[in-house]
């Protein structure tokens, strides 16, 4: 069941022929099925529907875990039978089956107007050069005078049909003629341009750009080909913004050469090494954009120092789910437990997911909302916060804050709540003590329930990384972990 059309087709709806996504074309075909596309009667049918997916997700799979498949089908049947015949639906009141029995004699049952066996998937394909057509990730050979041709792809369950609607040579843009390798035979070759008057020489003058030489273009040879050796490849990669390839083509044609690697081979490590390049670019960016005061990862923490957290608990926030399910986290305990190391080291996995994220301290945070507000733009100042996706507020309560800081950061948390952002905060006060620390218990209360809502919060205990060296006993810290303290001398 889709609520958006555009994941199952590609054509626009009222259409025809209907071409279905790709993905869903497959596995229409590999399991058999038949595509009904409907449209809802009133707007909140939507949102029944988005309930009823989010029901199975968070009473089924988010409260259980599999052994393998086999387990997932056997709990999956006594969970259905549980909901569908022993518990009562929350809108109606009424066990599903029993008012599926009430209702089956205003069921009209209709008999299919075609069957799996019958039934296709349509999609479109285009001949390529070398005579084939990739259908789903699969090649079909296709006749060499249909090349460049549109074709009507028909996907049954034991065969496939092409049925390639010829074009006559004469009609077929320049374009696909030269995608080909030049004029096939009858084609009739179009009229050469007329010279732009941007290429004048004297117009090239008046706009501040140096004339054109007859060697800047690449030359033709003899058939209407171009000759490869007179194309400058260093300045069309320059000019396409690829500087990982404009660096690294002339080592990897060496290495091409010596090594016996084919032309995809070479083109597709270094699209590869470009691709890298830029992530690592932009991870760079978007982490001093953040305004870390470090730069930390999960995998350099010290999980057996810290005795009062398991991995797992940091599973849900390390994937792109923490943006996607907007999972909130508040981190709290006594100074030196790792509260700001696995914050912004959460903060950190979701740049290199492809979101933003952005370190603050909450009295900065604070102080410059305060002093927004006074100049009546504190709406501006909270949307800049809610821009990012990930937002870290560390050392809630470390400091005293303004006597308005409830009220000038709930503005940034219900943003992010209504937005659907995900929030990461590190306190060594205990949640009922916020009220004291943002001076309003009732707002404390209020920016609490938002953050909680789709969020937990995770107490780290045992001893301090920063006085590890030294004897607890010392420094009085009566919040030290014993086991941890032999796990670490061990």
């Amino acid at each position: 069941m889709f609520d958006n059309a555009k994941s199952m087709r590609v054509s626009p709806i009222g259409v025809q022929p209907v071409v279905l996504h790709r993905y869903l074309a497959q596995l229409v075909a590999e399991y058999n099925v038949i595509t009904t596309f409907c449209a809802l009667r009133s707007g909140n049918q939507k949102g029944t529907v988005e309930r009823l997916v989010g029901f199975v997700k968070n009473s089924f799979f988010r409260q259980r875990s599999f052994k393998d498949l086999a387990d997932v089908q056997v709990r999956l049947a006594g969970w259905l039978h549980e909901v569908n015949h022993r518990r009562a639906c929350d809108a109606t009141g009424v066990i599903p089956a029993i008012r599926v029995e009430k209702e089956r004699r205003w069921l009209n049952e209709r008999p299919l107007l075609v069957t799996p066996d019958s039934w296709a998937i349509e999609t479109t394909a285009t001949v390529a050069p070398m005579g084939t057509v990739q259908v789903l990730g699969t090649s079909y050979s296709a006749t060499d005078s249909k090349l460049g041709a549109p074709a009507t792809v028909l996907i049954r369950e034991d065969r496939l049909l092409l049925d390639v609607r010829c074009v006559p040579a004469a009609a077929r843009s320049p374009r696909a003629v030269r995608a080909l390798g030049g004029p096939l035979r009858g084609a009739v070759r179009p009229p050469p341009r007329p010279r732009r008057r941007a290429h004048d020489p004297r117009v090239r003058a008046l706009r501040g750009r140096p004339p054109l030489h007859p060697g800047r273009h690449p030359r033709r040879a003899p058939g209407g080909r171009m000759n490869p050796g007179d194309i400058d490849l260093d300045k069309l990669l320059k000019r396409l913004h690829l500087p990982t390839m404009r660096r690294l083509y002339a080592e990897y044609a060496v290495r091409a050469a010596a090594e016996g690697w084919t032309h995809r081979d070479d083109l597709a490590l270094l699209v590869a090494e470009e691709v890298a390049h830029r992530n690592d670019t932009r991870i760079e960016k978007a982490a001093r954009k953040a305004q870390f005061p470090f730069t930390k990862t999960v995998e350099n923490f010290e999980i057996v120092f810290q005795s009062s957290l398991r991995r797992q608990q940091l599973g849900p926030y390390l994937g792109a789910e923490l943006v996607s399910e907007r999972r909130n986290l508040i981190l709290s305990g006594r100074p030196g437990r790792g509260k700001t190391h696995l914050a912004v080291a959460i903060a950190c996995r979701a740049i290199q997911n492809g979101f933003t994220a952005r370190f603050v301290l909450a009295s900065e945070l604070i102080n410059d909302l305060v002093a927004a507000s006074r100049a009546s733009r504190l709406r501006e100042a909270a949307a800049a916060w809610v821009e990012p996706h990930v937002l870290v507020i560390d050392e809630v309560g470390y400091l005293d804050h303004a006597d308005d800081a409830a009220n000038v950061l709930f503005g940034v948390v219900d943003g992010r709540y209504i937005a659907r952002k995900p929030m990461i905060f590190t306190t060594n006060k205990k949640l009922r003590d916020w009220g004291q620390v943002l001076h309003d218990r009732d707002l404390a209360g209020v920016i609490l329930d938002r953050v909680l809502e789709r969020g937990e919060q995770v107490v780290l205990g045992g001893r301090s990384w920063r006085t590890r060296h030294l004897d607890p006993e010392i420094l009085g810290d009566d919040g030290a972990d014993p086991e941890s303290v032999r796990k670490v001398d061990s």
